[in-house]
């Protein structure tokens, strides 16, 4: 099974504690996994330290720059799994579902204090 984790988020906190955990659990379970990860972030050198990981990362300081990148790794690939971590990974879901056949799940680990925003996610 082929799976991506997707992270938009740079700084480091419980999220991307839970995210560097499924990824080294996944992986250790022989799981074929990849990340997408902002490039030179603590999360993205933490990911690197496991070698059963692929690395993918953007270098861009835009969402535009990541929506780029996904689309691209997505449409490169074939997942039978894709985990979003974090509210703007989570924002391209419809996106994902649209070009891609995989099963999609979201993790946020906050709650959101307004309504749209929880509607949104």
């Amino acid at each position: 099974m082929k799976i991506l984790l997707i992270n938009y988020e740079g700084p480091w906190g419980g999220a991307e504690n839970v995210f560097v955990n499924y990824a080294n659990i996944l992986a250790a379970e022989n799981y074929e996994v990849e990340v997408l990860v902002p490039d030179n972030s603590e999360l993205h050198e933490r990911i690197k330290e496991n070698d059963l990981v692929k690395v993918n990362s953007w270098t861009g300081k835009n969402f535009f720059h990541f929506l780029i990148e996904l689309i691209t790794l997505i449409r490169n690939s074939n997942f039978d799994l894709i985990l979003l971590n974090n509210q703007k990974a989570l924002l391209c879901a419809p996106i994902i579902r649209f070009i891609c056949k995989s099963n999609v799940i979201g993790y946020e680990h906050s709650p959101q204090p307004n309504a749209l925003r929880s509607l949104l996610l």
